[in-house]
């Protein structure tokens, strides 16, 4: 489903930017429009038509935004790549805009809802039936996250690789099964092996899809990244004899339109 940043996607960096975007493994869309955006990371906040359930840290938008009445669930934002934008069908005003960011901030610090703001009703208590409407939206949302979330605090493809497997509670078999081959996991994970001595891009392209990531723009360059360190590692022997195996960039490419044939 996801595929590689390029000029023919969607913008959804724009602050104010509404947005249609997708996960991974399945065919859902969730409306979001965006909030703060950085090269290959957009923080986003959900949309909702159920505007019976706003509540405090819900944002009405209005009416000629999207054509019907809808309200920003601030409390449930999240993380997106760019490339998980299928759509961009409008942009919020300036003031909806600088309303969303006011509530976002109190949100991320913990203060209070600022005062003026079209909201809803406050919260009380625990027995609020708005609150389950929102572990409904939560659960749904989350796999929307997934995508980032998979890639946040790896450094390199070792690593990256290592925190999904964990994730998703995948056993090294069935890593190495999904491959096809077997002895490469524990040297790729410690980034002690080039990719391209361990696994051919069809191979890779399997592993990848089976630890539930797509072609984006931020795993392109951690892996890249992770194989012009290997080199000069084995060109010194660290990590065997053999020099790697073509350039990094025509192997990705490779890999990556192998991925995107099953996500596209």
């Amino acid at each position: 489903m996801m595929s590689e940043a390029n000029d023919a996607l969607p913008d959804i960096r724009v602050p104010g930017a509404v947005g249609l975007i997708g996960g991974v493994v399945d065919g859902g869309l969730l409306a979001v429009v965006a909030i703060a955006a950085s090269d290959d990371a957009v923080s986003v906040v959900p949309l909702s038509p159920s505007v019976e359930q706003a509540t405090e840290w819900d944002l009405e938008v209005p009416l000629d935004v999207l054509g019907y009445r809808a309200i920003a669930e601030v409390w449930n934002y999240g993380t997106i790549l760019p490339e998980q934008c299928r759509e961009v069908v409008a942009t919020v005003t300036p003031g909806t805009l600088h309303a969303l960011d006011q509530l976002s901030r109190a949100a991320l610090t913990g203060g209070p809802v600022p005062a003026q703001l079209a909201v809803g009703p406050p919260v009380l208590d625990d027995c609020d039936p708005r609150l389950l409407f929102q572990d409904n939206e939560a659960d749904f949302a989350h796999p929307f996250w997934e995508p980032a979330l998979a890639l946040a605090g790896a450094a390199t493809f070792g690593e990256f690789i290592r925190h999904r497997r964990d994730d998703l509670h995948l056993g090294p078999s069935e890593l190495e099964a999904t491959a096809g081959s077997s002895g490469w996991l524990a040297d790729v994970e410690a980034d002690a092996l080039d990719l391209r001595q361990a696994l051919a891009p069809k191979a890779l392209a399997r592993v990848l899809r089976r630890l539930q990531v797509g072609a984006t723009s931020r795993l392109r360059a951690i892996t890249r990244t992770t194989l012009e360190g290997a080199s000069p590692q084995l060109a010194r022997g660290v990590s065997g004899d053999r020099p790697p195996t073509g350039d990094a960039d025509s192997y990705l490419d490779e890999v990556f339109d192998e991925l995107r044939k099953e996500w596209s």
